[in-house]
Protein backbone atom coordinates (compact mmCIF):
# COMPACT_ATOMS: atom_id res chain seq x y z
CA UNK A 1 0.00 0.00 0.00
CA UNK A 2 1.43 3.63 -0.96
CA UNK A 3 -0.91 5.35 0.68
CA UNK A 4 -4.21 5.31 3.20
CA UNK A 5 -6.52 4.85 0.70
CA UNK A 6 -5.46 1.17 -0.74
CA UNK A 7 -6.27 -2.58 1.39
CA UNK A 8 -2.77 -3.25 3.00
CA UNK A 9 -1.68 -6.94 2.69
CA UNK A 10 -1.46 -9.23 5.72
CA UNK A 11 1.90 -8.72 5.81
CA UNK A 12 2.38 -5.04 5.54
CA UNK A 13 -0.39 -4.63 8.24
CA UNK A 14 1.71 -6.85 10.38
CA UNK A 15 4.60 -4.58 9.76
CA UNK A 16 2.49 -1.84 11.84
CA UNK A 17 2.26 -4.04 15.33
CA UNK A 18 4.26 -6.11 17.64
CA UNK A 19 4.33 -8.92 15.36
CA UNK A 20 6.50 -6.65 12.91
CA UNK A 21 9.76 -8.64 13.93
CA UNK A 22 8.48 -11.82 13.11
CA UNK A 23 7.62 -11.05 9.06
CA UNK A 24 10.35 -8.16 8.30
CA UNK A 25 12.96 -10.40 7.55
CA UNK A 26 10.94 -13.27 5.29
CA UNK A 27 11.55 -13.48 1.93
CA UNK A 28 9.56 -10.89 -0.52
CA UNK A 29 8.94 -8.83 2.63
CA UNK A 30 8.74 -4.89 1.62
CA UNK A 31 9.61 -2.51 4.25
CA UNK A 32 7.09 0.89 5.04
CA UNK A 33 8.30 3.84 3.49
CA UNK A 34 9.36 6.70 5.84
CA UNK A 35 6.30 8.03 4.54
CA UNK A 36 3.31 5.38 5.13
CA UNK A 37 5.12 4.83 8.75
CA UNK A 38 4.91 8.12 9.58
CA UNK A 39 0.89 8.09 8.31
CA UNK A 40 0.67 5.36 10.61
CA UNK A 41 2.38 6.84 13.42
CA UNK A 42 0.48 9.78 13.35
CA UNK A 43 -2.82 7.79 13.35
CA UNK A 44 -1.69 5.91 16.31
CA UNK A 45 -1.47 9.39 18.28
CA UNK A 46 -4.91 10.49 17.09
CA UNK A 47 -6.23 6.54 18.61
CA UNK A 48 -4.28 7.05 21.65
CA UNK A 49 -6.19 10.01 22.50
CA UNK A 50 -9.65 9.20 22.29
CA UNK A 51 -8.06 5.95 24.60
CA UNK A 52 -10.94 5.03 26.87
CA UNK A 53 -13.91 6.50 25.62
CA UNK A 54 -17.13 4.54 25.89
CA UNK A 55 -19.18 4.76 23.17
CA UNK A 56 -22.46 2.85 22.61
CA UNK A 57 -25.49 5.59 21.86
CA UNK A 58 -22.81 8.10 21.22
CA UNK A 59 -23.39 10.93 18.79
CA UNK A 60 -20.15 13.03 17.98
CA UNK A 61 -19.37 15.50 15.03
CA UNK A 62 -16.15 17.04 14.01
CA UNK A 63 -16.00 20.49 12.44
CA UNK A 64 -13.34 22.31 11.23
CA UNK A 65 -13.01 25.96 11.38
CA UNK A 66 -16.33 27.12 13.02
CA UNK A 67 -15.87 27.80 16.71
CA UNK A 68 -18.67 27.30 19.50
CA UNK A 69 -20.12 30.24 18.98
CA UNK A 70 -21.01 30.58 15.35
CA UNK A 71 -21.72 26.35 15.48
CA UNK A 72 -23.83 27.54 17.78
CA UNK A 73 -25.60 30.63 15.31
CA UNK A 74 -25.56 28.06 12.47
CA UNK A 75 -27.82 25.43 14.66
CA UNK A 76 -30.73 28.77 14.76
CA UNK A 77 -30.03 29.29 18.03
CA UNK A 78 -28.46 32.63 20.40
CA UNK A 79 -24.99 32.05 21.57
CA UNK A 80 -25.77 34.41 24.85
CA UNK A 81 -28.07 32.24 25.57
CA UNK A 82 -25.97 29.37 25.97
CA UNK A 83 -22.63 30.39 27.85
CA UNK A 84 -20.34 28.28 28.73
CA UNK A 85 -20.50 26.01 31.81
CA UNK A 86 -17.98 25.47 34.73
CA UNK A 87 -18.87 21.99 35.21
CA UNK A 88 -16.34 21.91 39.19
CA UNK A 89 -19.06 25.43 40.14
CA UNK A 90 -22.12 24.22 38.86
CA UNK A 91 -22.57 20.80 37.46
CA UNK A 92 -25.56 19.31 37.42
CA UNK A 93 -26.44 16.06 35.83
CA UNK A 94 -23.11 15.65 33.03
CA UNK A 95 -22.15 19.62 33.08
CA UNK A 96 -25.72 20.93 32.37
CA UNK A 97 -25.49 23.19 34.99
CA UNK A 98 -28.40 24.13 37.14
CA UNK A 99 -31.87 24.19 36.69
CA UNK A 100 -30.51 21.52 33.43
CA UNK A 101 -32.36 18.98 31.64
CA UNK A 102 -32.03 15.24 32.67
CA UNK A 103 -29.55 13.87 29.72
CA UNK A 104 -31.77 10.18 30.94
CA UNK A 105 -34.56 11.80 29.74
CA UNK A 106 -34.29 10.74 26.14
CA UNK A 107 -36.74 13.42 24.81
CA UNK A 108 -35.15 16.40 26.45
CA UNK A 109 -31.50 14.87 25.47
CA UNK A 110 -32.42 14.81 21.95
CA UNK A 111 -33.38 18.32 21.82
CA UNK A 112 -29.93 19.23 23.30
CA UNK A 113 -26.36 19.21 21.83
CA UNK A 114 -23.23 19.58 23.48
CA UNK A 115 -20.43 21.77 22.16
CA UNK A 116 -17.00 22.63 22.69
CA UNK A 117 -14.59 24.60 20.53
CA UNK A 118 -11.33 22.44 19.61
CA UNK A 119 -8.11 23.99 17.80
CA UNK A 120 -9.10 24.10 14.85
CA UNK A 121 -12.72 23.80 14.88
CA UNK A 122 -15.44 22.19 17.30
CA UNK A 123 -16.77 18.96 18.63
CA UNK A 124 -20.35 18.77 19.13
CA UNK A 125 -21.88 15.51 21.49
CA UNK A 126 -25.22 13.65 22.54
CA UNK A 127 -24.21 11.39 24.60
CA UNK A 128 -26.98 8.92 23.60
CA UNK A 129 -28.14 10.41 20.44
CA UNK A 130 -27.89 10.62 17.04
CA UNK A 131 -28.39 13.94 16.12
CA UNK A 132 -24.51 15.14 15.52
CA UNK A 133 -24.85 12.57 12.46
CA UNK A 134 -28.28 14.40 11.31
CA UNK A 135 -28.57 15.96 8.01
CA UNK A 136 -30.09 19.02 9.78
CA UNK A 137 -27.50 19.26 12.43
CA UNK A 138 -24.00 18.53 9.55
CA UNK A 139 -25.87 20.64 6.92
CA UNK A 140 -25.19 23.97 8.34
CA UNK A 141 -22.75 23.37 9.87
CA UNK A 142 -20.45 22.33 6.99
CA UNK A 143 -21.30 25.46 4.91
CA UNK A 144 -17.98 26.60 3.46
CA UNK A 145 -16.24 24.02 5.63
CA UNK A 146 -15.79 20.06 6.35
CA UNK A 147 -17.20 18.17 9.08
CA UNK A 148 -17.84 14.43 9.74
CA UNK A 149 -19.89 12.49 12.48
CA UNK A 150 -20.44 9.28 13.44
CA UNK A 151 -23.55 7.78 15.54
CA UNK A 152 -22.87 4.57 17.78
CA UNK A 153 -26.02 2.89 17.45
CA UNK A 154 -26.19 0.92 20.56
CA UNK A 155 -27.59 -1.77 18.37
CA UNK A 156 -24.37 -2.39 17.01
CA UNK A 157 -23.38 -0.47 13.51
CA UNK A 158 -21.98 2.54 13.38
CA UNK A 159 -23.20 5.25 11.46
CA UNK A 160 -20.87 7.83 9.91
CA UNK A 161 -21.83 11.19 7.63
CA UNK A 162 -19.44 13.17 6.22
CA UNK A 163 -20.43 16.91 5.29
CA UNK A 164 -18.69 18.89 2.74
CA UNK A 165 -20.18 22.78 2.53
CA UNK A 166 -23.54 21.76 3.41
CA UNK A 167 -23.92 18.19 1.50
CA UNK A 168 -24.24 15.26 3.62
CA UNK A 169 -23.36 11.96 2.58
CA UNK A 170 -24.60 8.90 4.80
CA UNK A 171 -23.45 5.35 5.49
CA UNK A 172 -22.66 2.92 7.68
CA UNK A 173 -19.03 2.38 8.59
CA UNK A 174 -17.93 -1.40 7.92
CA UNK A 175 -14.87 -3.05 6.78
CA UNK A 176 -12.56 -1.97 5.88
CA UNK A 177 -12.63 -3.37 2.58
CA UNK A 178 -11.66 -2.18 -0.75
CA UNK A 179 -14.25 0.15 -1.57
CA UNK A 180 -14.09 1.68 2.26
CA UNK A 181 -13.96 5.91 2.54
CA UNK A 182 -10.48 6.79 2.68
CA UNK A 183 -7.94 6.27 5.93
CA UNK A 184 -10.28 3.48 6.74
CA UNK A 185 -6.58 0.95 7.43
CA UNK A 186 -4.81 3.33 8.64
CA UNK A 187 -7.12 4.08 11.76
CA UNK A 188 -7.23 0.34 11.97
CA UNK A 189 -10.68 -1.10 11.87
CA UNK A 190 -8.87 -4.27 10.16
CA UNK A 191 -7.28 -4.95 13.89
CA UNK A 192 -9.48 -6.43 16.82
CA UNK A 193 -6.77 -6.74 19.30
CA UNK A 194 -7.12 -3.94 22.62
CA UNK A 195 -9.90 -3.14 25.02
CA UNK A 196 -12.94 -3.06 23.87
CA UNK A 197 -13.09 0.83 24.13
CA UNK A 198 -10.02 0.42 21.72
CA UNK A 199 -12.75 -0.20 19.27
CA UNK A 200 -14.26 3.43 19.51
CA UNK A 201 -11.00 4.92 19.64
CA UNK A 202 -10.09 3.99 16.18
CA UNK A 203 -13.40 5.27 14.46
CA UNK A 204 -13.46 8.45 16.69
CA UNK A 205 -9.85 9.28 15.56
CA UNK A 206 -10.97 8.23 11.61
CA UNK A 207 -13.91 10.47 12.11
CA UNK A 208 -11.96 13.72 13.52
CA UNK A 209 -8.92 12.89 10.47
CA UNK A 210 -11.51 12.97 7.82
CA UNK A 211 -12.91 16.66 9.15
CA UNK A 212 -9.39 17.58 9.44
CA UNK A 213 -9.10 17.85 12.82
CA UNK A 214 -6.30 16.53 14.91
CA UNK A 215 -6.89 16.11 18.68
CA UNK A 216 -4.22 15.82 21.73
CA UNK A 217 -6.76 14.13 23.62
CA UNK A 218 -10.55 13.07 23.70
CA UNK A 219 -12.13 15.48 26.39
CA UNK A 220 -13.99 17.51 24.04
CA UNK A 221 -15.96 13.71 23.42
CA UNK A 222 -15.62 11.85 26.76
CA UNK A 223 -17.44 15.61 27.88
CA UNK A 224 -18.54 17.52 30.23
CA UNK A 225 -18.55 19.42 26.78
CA UNK A 226 -18.17 23.68 27.21
CA UNK A 227 -21.93 24.31 26.09
CA UNK A 228 -25.53 22.72 26.03
CA UNK A 229 -27.65 24.46 23.55
CA UNK A 230 -31.07 23.67 22.98
CA UNK A 231 -31.95 22.73 19.30
CA UNK A 232 -34.90 24.08 17.45
CA UNK A 233 -37.49 21.54 16.03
Amino acid sequence: MASGDRPWSPGRLALTTPLAPLVAGLPGAVPLTDEERAAQERADRLIAAFAGIHGDGLGVAFVRGVGEEEAIARLGADPARFPPLDPERDPGPYGTGPGGFDPADTGAALRHIGITGVDGGCVLIQPFGFRPADEAVLGPLSAGTRACALFFNPKGSVHVSTAEDGTVHRDELYGPTAESPSGQWLYRHWQHTGERDAYYARRLAFACARAGLWLGEGRAVSGPPRRWVELLG
